[in-house]
């Protein structure tokens, strides 16, 4: 394996450390308070936005349509929609994407061939044998 790999960014692994003390922080204050997940992480601020590459654009519409659009099972999709808003806060994302966002440009990816679609090969298979039905 790289080594690259097994030591990880120091400047993205300090920005996670800092972002996950800040909720935790924020969390032991007022445990039902689920605004934390809403706000700009420690990481974000002043940073300028980066559009994802597999961003869907203008009239995308739902996760249903992406559907149908796609020809792709919705339950597929909802799962990768689900993995990718959990991925936002867990694993660390660009500046100033937001979370559903960052879900989204997930599926996205998936559909489009990108990375995201060697992460989420499972929901993937089940996307190509939906389109072999018909």
């Amino acid at each position: 394996m790289n080594e690259k790999y097994k030591t990880g960014n120091p400047s993205t692994d300090a920005a996670r450390e800092k972002a996950q003390k800040a909720k935790t922080e924020a969390y032991k204050k007022n445990p039902k308070d689920k605004s934390i997940y809403k706000k700009d992480l420690p990481g974000d601020k002043g940073e300028p936005k980066k559009k994802s590459k597999y961003a869907s654009g203008k009239g995308a519409g739902s996760l249903k349509e992406v559907a149908e659009k796609y020809n792709a099972p919705l339950g597929a999709l909802m799962k990768i929609y689900n993995k990718g808003l959990a991925a936002w806060a867990s694993s660390g994302h660009r500046p100033k994407a937001s979370q559903h966002g960052w879900a989204r440009a997930r599926v996205m990816s998936v559909l489009k061939g990108g990375k995201a679609r060697k992460v989420d090969a499972k929901e993937w298979a089940q996307i190509e044998a939906h389109r072999k039905k018909g």
